[in-house]
């Protein structure tokens, strides 16, 4: 896998990861500058606008509201006394407040419908509107929390007109409320009037109905309750007697049936056990008795044709005939009672189905006399509802309670409340803050530069090297001048800031080869004037300063500018080498630092191509010869963003180091190096920042958090042994 692949997008790790916290400290000190001009021009601005302004007064009035008026008469409901939800009761009255009406009253009460400030030269009605709502400009008004009092003020550039707008719309209110509170009664007595009237005629239609029921069904005297009553028992005792005779007419009817049987028997014995007998039947059957045995006695003693047995047998014949004739008559008196009997049972039976007729119809009636009841009763319920409430209507009407109290008058200010210097500085203040922090973040998020080591890890996903300070004595652009100087005061400090940081990027450099240190080395950048040059010397000196051969030859064969930094000339280089064939060694240049050699890029003419130099066999022989010769071989290369000299030179080295000039280097060409340079098989080692202020805040923080020395014991799981030897001469550094 290449080493692109392994590192994956940087552009989208560059578009996930937010900034640390830290970075937006660095943000705003570098542009603190933006920010203090965003909050000079805030304040000037907010004060020049704040001082022109109109200076505005505000007076305040108070008044008491009550959700309902005192009630002075007991048991006595006011007509419009409703219960309401408070909030909605403290919103529709301080709507009613900040109304046209309300505002209308009290312009005509201040004569500003008269006046042409306020109506703009309107007439009649659209004179008293252009005056309320000229009142309703300045008006506002606010219920205070946990109490009924409200607030009612008003804004006007004259404290003494503020204060008499407030008072007048309190009074106006005050004048509406009762207004409509007397309109209110007044509607209503019309109006329960009216209703009482129509009650009392259906009250009399209604009674004069249930009379003629009553009168038509005989109910004048009597009422449903009592003819009731008086069915019931009647029904009762039929049906008692009912039941008596029924019973009755079994025991006789199953006597007759006896007597019948005994009739035909001729039993007077019978006859007397089932009909019981009288005093006459008895007597007769004893008198029987002893003529039969009279006879009886007669004829014992006589025979049949005696006298006396025929006077007895004749006696006792007539008996006999008296006998059964009373035998006869109780016979029909038993059958009468039988039919009596019947006729007595059918009779009741009649009476009682005539009393069941008549409740029936009672109690349709008592359906109709009901309903005309139960018409007389409401209309009398709602009547007396209506009169009930007309009365105390017509009682409370002259009281006309209100509910809205006065509590303070509104006074003339002494000052004005609008505009508020203070309150406009501090909200200037914010506002230019936010402002200047806003331009700032959004300055940096659109800044491509490299400004950070995150920018390099992250963004271009190389390991970083090393951070490269600024030359204290040589600042400013990066003129011809000022490079010139910069390498002078490299060669002759060995010592500076700037010679420390390097010893850390060639630690770190010999980590990430781990046992094989180095030979040859690209210095490469993105584009010119990023500090390679320098750096390439500074890292040749480092080196150097050890013990160790190093020379540096200078590849860039267009603008070669490292001849300038030791005073010697240019020609007798590289050129002169790859086309004349003269040695390497007639060429080499030996420098003001000891072990430092230079080899020039040589006199170049302008219509020759450094690229088809650079791809000559002659030029890998060349750095083969250096690498046998020399312990490290530096080459300072032409710009990778510019032309493809870097390509070719990187192609014989064993890596090559890119340089990115703090926020001056732009991080989208810095990814398209190292892109360019891995697709020609190029090793990118690392990247060093250089340039970097060493009095700013972000210098002290990289350095303390292992940018600056630390590196080198550890990047990304390389590092070597403490103690080791790098190859170059170079010690561990000693934390």
């Amino acid at each position: 896998m290449s080493p692109e692949a392994q590192r994956g997008p940087a552009t989208g790790e560059e578009r996930t990861t937010p900034l640390p916290l830290h970075q937006y400290w660095f943000i705003l000190v570098r542009r603190k500058w933006m920010l203090l001009a965003a909050l000079a021009l805030s304040l000037g601005v907010t004060t020049f606008v704040t001082l022109r302004q109109t200076k505005l007064y505000m007076a305040s009035a108070t008044m008491i509201l009550e959700e309902t008026a005192p009630r002075v008469v007991d048991k006595v409901q006011d007509v419009s006394e409703a219960p309401l939800d408070s909030d909605k009761f403290y919103n529709t009255q301080l709507r009613l407040i900040q109304s046209s009406a309300v505002a209308q009253r009290a312009a005509g009460a201040l004569g500003l419908d008269r006046d042409a400030r306020y109506t703009g030269g309107a007439k009649g009605d659209e004179a008293a509107q252009a005056a309320g709502d000229a009142v309703l400009s300045c008006l506002s008004a606010r219920a205070e929390k946990h109490s009924r009092v409200v607030t009612v003020s008003c804004v006007d550039a004259s404290p003494e007109h503020a204060a008499r707008i407030a008072n007048a719309v309190v009074q106006a209110y005050v004048d509406e409320m009762q207004s409509s509170r007397s309109h209110t009664t007044l509607d209503a007595v019309k109006f329960l009037g009216t209703q009482a009237d129509e009650l009392r005629r259906k009250l009399e239609h209604a009674e004069r109905e249930l009379y003629e029921f009553n009168r038509r069904n005989d109910l004048l005297a009597t009422s449903f309750e009592e003819s009731h009553r008086i069915l019931s028992n009647n029904l009762f005792r039929l049906n008692e007697e009912l039941s008596r005779v029924r019973a009755e007419g079994i025991t006789l009817r199953a006597q007759a049936d006896e007597a019948r049987k005994a009739r035909k028997t001729q039993d007077p014995a019978v006859a007397a056990a089932l009909l019981g007998g009288g005093q006459i039947l008895g007597d007769l059957k004893h008198r029987r008795a002893e003529l039969h045995k009279e006879l009886t006695a007669l004829k014992a003693r006589y025979k049949e044709g005696h006298p006396k047995v025929i006077e007895t047998d004749a006696a006792l014949a007539a008996l006999d005939r008296n006998l059964n004739k009373e035998l006869d008559q109780i016979y029909g008196g038993l059958e009468i009672k039988v039919r009596a009997n019947q006729g007595q049972e059918a009779a009741l039976a009649g009476a009682i189905d005539k009393e069941m007729k008549r409740s029936l119809k009672l109690r349709e009636r008592e359906v109709e006399y009901n309903r005309l009841r139960r018409e007389v009763d409401h209309s009398k319920e709602v009547y007396a509802l209506v009169a009930r409430r007309l009365k105390e209507t017509e009682l409370t009407r002259p009281l006309q309670q209100s509910t809205v109290r006065k509590l303070e008058p509104a006074m003339a200010p002494g000052a004005h409340f609008k505009p508020n210097l203070r309150n406009n500085l501090v909200l200037a203040v914010v506002i230019g803050l936010l402002l200047g922090l806003g331009l700032a973040l959004a300055l940096e998020f659109l800044d491509d530069s490299v400004r950070s080591p995150d920018d390099v890890e992250q963004a271009v996903g190389v390991p970083l090297l090393g951070i490269v300070p600024t030359i204290e004595p040589c600042r400013g652009p990066p003129t011809d001048a000022i490079e010139r100087a910069r390498s002078e005061f490299i060669v002759h400090h060995p010592t500076s800031p700037v010679a420390e940081a390097c010893q850390t990027v060639a630690t770190n450099i010999y980590s990430l080869f781990l046992k094989t240190p180095p030979r040859v080395l690209m210095v490469a950048s993105a584009n010119p004037r990023e500090g390679k040059t320098l750096f390439a010397l500074s890292l040749a000196m480092t080196v150097a300063g050890r013990g160790r051969r190093v020379v540096v030859v200078d590849a860039d064969l267009r603008r070669g500018r490292l001849h300038k930094a030791f005073g010697l000339p240019r020609p007798g280089g590289l050129f002169e080498i790859l086309t004349k064939e003269q040695p390497f060694t007639e060429c080499l240049r030996e420098t003001t630092s000891p072990h430092v050699s230079l080899l020039t890029a040589g006199s170049l003419p302008e219509k020759v191509n450094p690229i088809r130099l650079l791809e000559l066999p002659d030029f890998g022989r060349l750095l083969g010869q250096l690498r046998e010769a020399f312990d490290l071989v530096i080459l300072d290369s032409a710009p990778v963003g510019m032309v493809a000299d870097a390509v070719h030179i990187g192609a014989h080295c064993d890596g090559a180091v890119l340089v990115a000039r703090f926020r001056q280097s732009s991080r989208r060409g810095l990814r398209a190096t190292v892109q360019q340079l891995e697709t020609g098989q190029v090793r990118v080692v690392g990247c060093v920042i250089n340039d970097l202020d060493p009095r700013s805040l972000q210098y002290g923080y990289y350095r303390s958090y292992g940018y600056g020395y630390r590196l080198g014991y550890g990047y990304g799981g390389y590092g070597a042994p403490a103690g080791a030897d790098d190859g170059w001469g170079l010690e561990e550094p000693k934390e």
